[in-house]
């Protein structure tokens, strides 16, 4: 919902684009946050912005709870985590 109401002080000519369409168009704020800490992370240094914005949009959000285990010691070494807020804790 709208925080404001904005109305013309006299004629008024604007342009629009819908947030779907945004979205679609130049990626959603987790898209853009995820390319962005993506572009700090020194194993993936040679990769082009292309291939950055790719794994981006790939990724998907895994939101955990306190206490719950995020992955296990001999897990499979198959996913790539980046750690948006919180913190974590590693043991054997």
């Amino acid at each position: 919902a709208r925080a404001a109401t904005v109305k013309a002080d006299g004629p008024l000519l604007a342009y629009s684009l819908s947030r779907n369409d945004f979205n679609i168009l130049l990626g959603s704020r987790d898209e853009i946050w995820r390319f962005e800490a993506l572009q700090n992370v020194p194993l993936l240094s040679n990769l082009s912005e292309r291939q950055l914005w790719k794994l981006a949009q790939a990724m998907v959000t895994q939101k955990c709870s306190k206490g719950q285990v995020v992955f296990q010691k001999d897990d499979p070494g198959d996913t790539f985590y980046i750690i948006q807020e919180g913190a974590f804790t590693c043991f054997d």
